[in-house]
């Protein structure tokens, strides 16, 4: 009796969840901006949570005051699909790249797991992190004992450490929510080291150009 060999079974890879952590920022339409897109990235990443927010000036271009958050959440896209979803993102809320100093939305992606070196077009943890205030110390705040990838040390001992140049105002950011979003921290007016506390008469203008 001939004995047939049965053809071997095979199952489509099962995509990984990963944790990523994202920058944004705005300096035109600011509200209305980080409200679609903390809206849109809660429909396309899971378990997403937001760091306090903090207005910054434009020391590079002059431009007009920023607004600076975190956000992290899971996804299975790898990192070329998400920055690719992320760019269109910023497209959506007609972001000119050309004109540097008017930045409708402008998205990072700080870290994917832990992966690092060149990933779909983007470096690895993000150099922002270990540079700029309005990036590490939202980071820090939303995951204190998270270690950098390549430093090895926490973010918030890296905030600790880092050279201060420009001052930052944690604002309410309440409106900047959307319904679902967790959020760890309270967002009151306290005083952290190198951050200016929110005004007492509440929080600053946010008008955007």
């Amino acid at each position: 009796m001939t004995s047939t060999t049965r053809p071997r079974l095979t199952l489509p890879p099962v995509p990984i969840n990963t944790r990523v952590y994202l920058g944004l920022g705005s300096n035109a339409d600011r509200q209305a901006n980080l409200t679609f897109a903390v809206r849109e990235l809660s429909e396309q990443l899971s378990d997403l949570r937001c760091s306090p927010v903090y207005a910054n000036a434009d020391a590079a271009y002059g431009g007009a005051e920023y607004l600076n958050l975190v956000v992290t959440g899971t996804t299975t896209l790898e990192p070329a699909m998400l920055l690719g979803w992320l760019k269109r993102l910023e497209t959506r809320t007609g972001r000119d790249r050309v004109l540097v100093s008017r930045v409708s939305l402008d998205i990072d992606l700080l870290l994917y797991g832990e992966l690092v070196g060149k990933h779909g077009g983007a470096t690895l943890p993000h150099p922002s992190i270990l540079v700029h205030a309005h990036v590490l110390k939202p980071l820090a705040d939303l995951a204190p004992r998270l270690l950098h990838p390549t430093r090895g040390e926490a973010m918030l001992p890296l905030w600790h450490g880092l050279e201060r140049k420009a001052p930052l105002i944690r604002i309410d950011s309440s409106s900047l929510v959307s319904s679902g979003v967790r959020q760890p921290l309270s967002h009151s007016p306290v005083r952290v080291p190198g951050v200016s506390p929110q005004p007492a008469s509440g929080p600053p203008a946010v008008a955007g150009r």
